[in-house]
């Protein structure tokens, strides 16, 4: 049942201590008890008029829609937290931030340019000397 709390299968019913009412489906169990024993259950909650039972299950859908975006905010934080760890691991390697590696990576660039011309330099000069260092 994916980790989704279940009230027990029940031969009779569910019957609530505080308005003592049956309940024979859990679909009727869980609108008046909530789908969560922590939850209020609906004969506490107060309405003054209208159709009590509608509400009750209106709230229940609601109470589900917010379960379901705390736990969006759960996995969007820690997601947040692992993306923040590894941008420090980033920035850790690279020295600094991105205005830093990128100085770096264009100072290296400019040294292997230089090694490539010094290299063939190197091998137009002397191409004994040149494969005696390359191997």
């Amino acid at each position: 049942m994916n980790g989704e709390y279940r009230y027990p299968p029940e031969r009779r019913g569910w019957t609530c201590y505080h308005c003592d009412e049956t309940f024979t489906t859990w679909g009727s169990a869980e609108d008046h008890f909530g789908k969560t024993p922590s939850s209020k259950p609906g004969c506490l909650i107060k309405i003054q008029l209208g159709d009590e039972r509608g509400l009750e299950m209106e709230i229940r859908k609601l109470e589900a829609e917010v379960e379901t975006w705390r736990n969006r905010a759960l996995l969007a934080e820690d997601r947040e937290e692992s993306l923040a760890g590894q941008v420090s691991e980033f920035e850790r390697i690279a020295g600094g931030g991105v205005h830093e590696l990128r100085c770096k990576l264009d100072s290296m660039e400019g040294l292997v340019v230089t090694a490539n011309v010094l290299i063939e330099g190197f091998r137009d000069l002397d191409p004994k000397k040149y494969a005696e260092v390359i191997g």
